[in-house]
């Protein structure tokens, strides 16, 4: 899983491992160094930043879904959702108000971040679309 942060300067990584790794590049040096480390707990199958800059998001490989959600520059998560089902893939708004993530058998769930509340959640499929 890897999310490249607006401006282009970080890049998040997930890992088997449940690590998620924050990255600051160096475009004249052309490298990636280490800046941060956070610990999901599982298999990290997603990861997005938000657009400002400082909030990131990890979605794991487990039963429940569990998505973490972190503070850049703090060591553990300040909340966390869950999915229900394994999460694929997750994205945050523009205006970092809203989360959707989607999971393989369908489900798809949009998220109020400020609550941590679900508002959304359903089963979307292209079937006679």
């Amino acid at each position: 899983a890897i999310s490249v942060l607006r401006d282009m300067n970080w890049f998040a990584s997930g890992h088997s491992s449940g690590l998620v790794v924050l990255w600051l590049i160096d475009l004249h040096k052309r490298t990636a160094k280490f800046q941060q480390r956070f610990f999901q707990g599982a298999c990290v199958t997603s990861v997005c930043t938000g657009p400002e800059g400082f909030t990131l998001y990890s979605g794991e490989d487990s039963t429940d879904g569990k998505i973490d959600f972190w503070t850049m520059g703090y060591q553990g998560p300040d909340a966390s959702f869950f999915h229900g089902y394994p999460v694929t893939n997750m994205h945050m708004s523009s205006d970092s108000s809203w989360l959707l993530t989607a999971s393989d058998n369908g489900i798809i769930r949009l998220w109020d971040v400020s609550t941590a509340t679900s508002i959304l959640a359903g089963e979307f499929t292209h079937e006679g679309v």
